[in-house]
């Protein structure tokens, strides 16, 4: 048996082998990604950071992910919807928050930075880091906080109605809007189509209006 063979092998037999040795190129890859998205070029390029993702990535998310899957698929072993969702939902209250966590605290120390801003980072950037993932796991809009769906009142809509002619003869009803001091009015003219009654909003207009 070759070389390259036994290499294949111990991958199939050890997976944790093998995503160490994927998360090695994933994430220095993606860090050179972000880096060109900053604007900087193979001529710029930090690669000590570009070698902190990679050994972070393969010695410490590979191994602590490993073990998460295989703790979840102990207990709830499967793959119907019922665990997918079960497992999805442990792993945003449980995993990622230690991920991000330790993600944020071991990415400063080998930065070298001290021990009291590794903390401080964690506590900067954890909470709204945390939110943007609850945001997109559960299919919300991260610019709206959660619950606060009170609609607010807006005074146009509180206009008194009124029926009008426009200056082609046409019937409907409508708003008075004031705009600076001046008055005008939201045509909502009624057509009949068939049995059906059909609402039709007209673009707001200055053109005369003769009010009956």
């Amino acid at each position: 048996m070759g070389a390259y063979s036994k290499f294949i092998n111990a991958f199939k037999k050890y997976p944790l082998l093998r995503g160490m040795a994927s998360y090695s190129i994933i994430w220095p890859g993606s860090s050179l990604i972000q880096q060109t998205v900053e604007g900087k070029t193979i001529d710029n390029y930090d690669w000590w950071r570009c070698a902190r993702y990679g050994l972070y990535g393969s010695c410490y998310v590979a191994p602590t992910l490993y073990s998460w899957l295989t703790i979840a698929n102990i207990m709830w072993p499967g793959s119907s919807i019922r665990a997918g969702i079960i497992k999805t939902f442990v792993e945003t209250i449980t995993y990622t928050p230690f991920a991000m966590c330790s993600f944020y605290f071991g990415m400063s120390l080998l930065e070298s930075k001290p021990f009291h801003e590794a903390i401080a980072e964690v506590e900067a950037k954890f909470l709204p880091t945390y939110k943007v993932c609850f945001y997109i796991t559960h299919g919300l809009d991260p610019t709206q906080p959660v619950g606060l769906d009170k609609q607010i009142s807006n005074p146009q809509n509180d206009a008194p109605s009124r029926a009008f002619t426009d200056s082609n003869g046409q019937r409907g009803e409508g708003r008075d809007v004031s705009y600076g001091g001046s008055s005008q009015l939201e045509l909502q003219p009624e057509l009949v189509i068939g049995s059906t009654r059909v609402t039709r909003v007209i673009k707001k207009t200055t053109r005369p209006i003769t009010t009956l």
